[in-house]
């Protein structure tokens, strides 16, 4: 299932907002998995749709 994704109208646009919430299994474990993969990951997947968006509709 997708994250939530909330549009709010703001001055010169519309405002874009996702919640996500993860938890990673394994304890410590999972907890360095986050910091050297995942996190990394979900920033490149939201880096990489701001770029498109902003391709396509321009900058804030």
């Amino acid at each position: 299932m997708a994250p939530p994704t909330f549009f709010s109208a703001v001055e010169g646009g519309v405002l874009m907002e996702d919640l996500l919430h993860y938890k990673l299994p394994l304890g410590p474990l999972g907890a360095l998995a986050n910091s050297l993969f995942v996190s990394k990951k979900l920033d490149g997947i939201f880096n990489y749709r701001k770029q498109l968006l902003e391709s396509k509709f321009g900058k804030a």
